[in-house]
């Protein structure tokens, strides 16, 4: 008996070894998981929920694929994300830890459920850029999610910058900003790992632009020179798109998982994905991207000075 427990209990623990190791991060834009203005049956109704059904569609990806880390953009206040969380735990996907953010803008926040625990949960609301001698605020922050895995920490930024619609019709003014908020984004990314040996780094989340534009620019590349590792997912026919604007039948890759050099070695081959089961055009108006990472890839410090991301105007 005593034998059987013993192998019982190695049994789980090289399990939970392995388990360890191997980590699925996942970033999904929600679209509006909140009560805002939207069309209803044709009509413009204002402060109305998101429809059940697309919620359903919402759980039913993430009970697919069953990520350990979610990143979520356009999630409404706290008590949407318990909604949410409690949900999956009926349906027997469990997340026993949860981020929430509020930062300029209080209708689409930042948000994270987690399987696993967090080492430090930073809210960082204190970014800013200046335009034209006027001072302004990065509007939905940065999350910063920290865990230690291996003995090794790590961190995922969680991002959404701001929309490239504009009610006054300024495109150029509006594009300023978002590289405004861009800038911003990868300073502070900077500020914290600038004296770091081979840092271990994440960023993800909604850019609202595609690869090539500025904003994207700004983000993964300095004179030419790749700031981190760009993941590229892609769904099970090999495309990259990850957002459909169906007012002009136009289809970006704008969600994005960028990450530094060192844990872009975890990324196991393949494996950034973008969920394109029946559920995603349901859901959202973005499909989900993922990607499994394994930390015993991760290369050891190397004892030099981490690369800088310097701010760029």
């Amino acid at each position: 008996m005593r034998s059987c427990l013993l192998t019982a209990f190695l049994l789980f623990a090289a399990a939970l070894a392995v388990r360890a190791e191997s980590i699925r991060v996942a970033s999904f834009n929600l679209r509006n998981y909140t009560a805002t203005d939207r069309v209803v049956d044709k009509s413009w109704t204002p402060d109305y929920p998101k429809a059940e059904d697309e919620k359903t569609a919402v759980r039913e990806i993430l009970l697919s694929v069953r990520p350990d880390l979610l990143v979520f953009q356009e999630m409404g206040p706290a008590e949407y994300l318990e909604e949410l969380r409690l949900d999956l735990a009926r349906e027997g996907l469990n997340y026993p830890y949860s981020a929430h953010m509020v930062a300029e803008d209080k209708e689409r926040c930042l948000a994270a459920l987690s399987r696993i625990p967090f080492e430090k949960v930073e809210k960082i609301t204190d970014m800013s850029f200046t335009i034209s001698g006027e001072k302004m605020a990065v509007k939905r922050g940065l999350l910063a999610l920290s865990f230690k895995t291996d003995g090794r920490e790590w961190t995922i930024f969680a991002a959404h910058i701001k929309s490239r619609y504009t009610k006054a019709g300024d495109v150029e003014a509006n594009s300023r900003e978002r590289i405004g908020e861009a800038n911003a984004i990868r300073s502070r990314i900077n500020k914290i790992y600038k004296k770091a040996d081979s840092p271990l780094w994440m960023l993800a989340g909604d850019m609202n632009d595609a690869p090539g534009s500025s904003v994207w620019k700004r983000l993964t590349e300095k004179s030419g020179k790749a700031l981190g590792v760009d993941l590229r997912p892609v769904d099970s026919r090999g495309e990259s798109w990850t957002y459909c604007y169906k007012k002009m039948d136009t289809y970006q890759r704008i969600d994005m998982l960028l990450a530094s050099e060192a844990l872009g070695c975890a990324a196991k081959e393949k494996s950034a994905k973008i969920y394109d089961g029946p559920e995603a055009g349901k859901a959202s108006d973005h499909r989900m991207v993922y990607v499994d990472l394994d930390f015993a890839s991760v290369p050891k410090p190397s004892g030099k000075k981490g690369a800088e991301i310097d701010n760029e105007e």
